[in-house]
């Protein structure tokens, strides 16, 4: 940066300083010492150096004190730490699930980029609530060694305790002096659980119907209505649901589903071609996460 004196008489330097020595530094000053003069019409030049010692954003000054009136003169700095050990995706949003169920894992994978060996901590991986490492299928395990370039996996599932939305994040401790290293986790839950969450007919030939029974659970703590419900996919017309678009089992507003209840549904598949079907039956109602989908698959022959 550049500290010029644009007026015609000299000013009297004082001393230059920075709020923030620990990601900041001043590398080359070429202004006159504290106390010093500099000239009318000149200017002088301050190198800074940034090492952010964390990762995330990173503000600071330069302060600098001298007989102007204005003084002191302030030059903001902004910065944003990064970490040669990376974490992908960096951050994790879940589907909707329903309470007390577990989601599919979502796998995230460190990377060691710095160029020599790290050891991972112990414990390696810390998750908050609501969030669950798998552990047989997570490789970033206590006290391992990355080699540089190395990887290992992490992953995550989603078990709500409670309807809405819920956050968290999993975080890995290393070697690294940027460690830990962390992904943000979110989502939502919801109090309609669909058992089984899907319904495979397996194979069919043409013209013959099938049936299969499917129950919806209210998992939550509140009574739950539904406003109707809808087949869609690109084979759809294929399948029907003895409710058709009604809430099933009746359950609207002036019946609800209470906690704790269940509804059972009944779902046909009557294939009009040869090869792999598929569609979802969605329930529109008054939780978290509306509509929910039940996926249906099949295959005609």
């Amino acid at each position: 940066m550049t500290v010029a004196n644009k007026g015609t008489t000299a000013i009297k330097m004082g001393t230059i300083t920075l709020s923030n020595t620990t990601d900041y530094a001043i590398v080359t000053n070429t202004c006159p010492a504290s106390g010093s003069t500099l000239a009318g019409g000149t200017s002088c030049t301050i190198t800074l150096n940034f090492t952010p010692s964390s990762t995330g954003a990173k503000k600071g000054t330069v302060v600098i004190n001298d007989s102007d009136p204005a003084t002191p003169q302030l030059i903001g700095l902004n910065g944003t730490g990064t970490s040669n050990v990376s974490l992908s995706p960096t951050s994790v949003t879940f589907a909707t699930t329903a309470v007390g169920v577990a989601s599919a894992p979502t796998k995230i994978t460190l990377t060691n980029n710095t160029g020599v060996s790290i050891t991972l901590g112990n414990p390696a991986v810390t998750v908050t609530a609501s969030f669950t490492v798998v552990a047989g299928t997570t490789t970033c395990t206590n006290s391992l060694v990355i080699a540089a370039s190395g990887t290992c996996v992490v992953n995550v599932t989603f078990k709500p305790t409670k309807v809405g939305f819920a956050s968290g994040t999993v975080s890995i401790a290393d070697s690294d002096v940027t460690s830990p290293q962390s992904v943000a986790l979110q989502g939502y839950g919801t109090a309609i659980k669909f058992t089984p969450p899907t319904l495979n007919f397996g194979t069919v030939t043409k013209g013959t119907q099938v049936s299969s029974t499917a129950t919806i659970t209210n998992v939550g703590t509140a009574p739950v209505f539904f406003t109707g419900a809808e087949l869609s996919g690109t084979n759809s017309a294929d399948f029907s649901v003895n409710y058709g678009d009604n809430a099933p089992c009746g359950n609207s507003a002036a019946n609800p589903l209470l906690p704790g209840k269940t509804c059972q549904i009944t779902v046909y598949f009557d294939p009009s071609k040869t090869g792999a079907e598929k569609a979802s039956y969605k329930v529109f109602d008054n939780t978290v996460g509306s509509p929910q989908s039940l996926s249906l698959t099949g295959t005609g022959q």
